[in-house]
């Protein structure tokens, strides 16, 4: 015959431990309510404003609508045109080179130009206050002003030509350097953007690091190198995302100053969806080009994201 021991202590102990877990459990469950609540408006706006414009882009870029009258299914007939229509091609051509050469130009001389202005110390701090003029103003006004400067006719490059008897070349209207002009505008109003940054990035370097550097021996390179650079890897992944979203998207200064011409030749993809979608009041075609944006703004997002992975690794 078997004798059972009974320990008061155990079973004591487990009611008190099922109590305590779901204790915790309600304590999380109440923490996770909390959380949603605050973040329930972001996600309500990111979906009213970023979601759902995607999702309703999709489906109009399946219909032939001229925005008001009743729309018509037409499957993919808007995206077979879309991969034949020279603009598209030539329009995204143009967007690159704006993204191309802001990255090219803002960066590097938005660095020195803030290395400059570290060095300078007081006059740098006077000077802050003259270069972040071009930045305070409007695309329309400094599209009219630099419209003016690139007239053959009249313009300052007219008299400039003219004192060594050539003819000023008519910049905005070439089918060639058209793009290229309004690329260098807009190069030169958001540079001034980038030396803001890259000067905060400066700021938050700590001087300690820069005279260790010195101790052991590092001239300027090196310390540029090995010191600066590395400490100012995010704010070189923040620049690239401002200028990769703002390129891609680039409008206001083209329209202004040429249109898209000569002809479609200063065409950005922006521009294209406006005129597909509001001058040509065909909404389905307009909209297949913004998904086509929308796609590569998609890929060149998730690239810089690896890319910034990698370097924190």
């Amino acid at each position: 015959m078997s004798v059972s021991h009974s320990q008061p202590g155990a079973s004591a102990a487990t009611p008190l431990a099922a109590r305590r877990a779901q204790g915790i459990a309600r304590a999380l469950r109440r923490r996770d309510g909390v959380i949603l609540l605050f973040v329930a408006p972001a996600l309500l706006l990111y979906g009213v404003y970023i979601l759902y414009p995607v999702v309703i882009s999709i489906w109009y870029s399946l219909l032939q609508w001229n925005g008001i009258g009743a729309a018509r299914f037409i499957g993919l007939d808007n995206w077979t045109r879309l991969f034949q229509d020279a603009t598209v091609l030539g329009s995204l051509r143009n967007t690159l080179v704006l993204l191309v050469g802001s990255i090219v130009v803002e960066i590097p001389i938005g660095l020195g130009v803030a290395l400059l202005l570290q060095r300078l110390g007081r006059l740098g701090t006077v000077l802050s206050s003259i270069y972040i003029v071009p930045l305070l103003m409007s695309s329309v006004a400094i599209g009219i002003i630099w419209g003016f400067l690139y007239n053959p006719q009249f313009g300052p490059l007219y008299y400039l030509y003219n004192a060594f008897g050539q003819q000023a070349p008519g910049l905005l209207g070439s089918a060639t350097y058209a793009i290229f002009a309004v690329t260098a505008v807009a190069l030169w109003q958001y540079i001034p953007l980038y030396v803001l940054l890259f000067n905060a990035g400066l700021v938050g370097i700590p001087r300690e690091l820069y005279e260790a550097a010195a101790i052991d021996g590092a001239g300027t390179w090196m310390r540029f190198r090995n010191v600066t650079i590395p400490l100012l890897r995010r704010t070189f992944i923040t620049a690239l995302v401002l200028i990769i979203t703002g390129a891609l998207v680039y409008f206001d200064l083209i329209y202004v100053m040429t249109g898209g011409g000569p002809g479609n030749a200063s065409y950005t993809l922006a521009m294209y969806i406006y005129r597909a979608a509001f001058q040509n009041q065909d909404v389905g075609y307009g909209s297949a080009i913004a998904v086509l944006l929308f796609v590569i703004s998609f890929i060149i997002s998730g690239l810089i994201v690896r890319f910034s992975r990698l370097l924190q690794d």
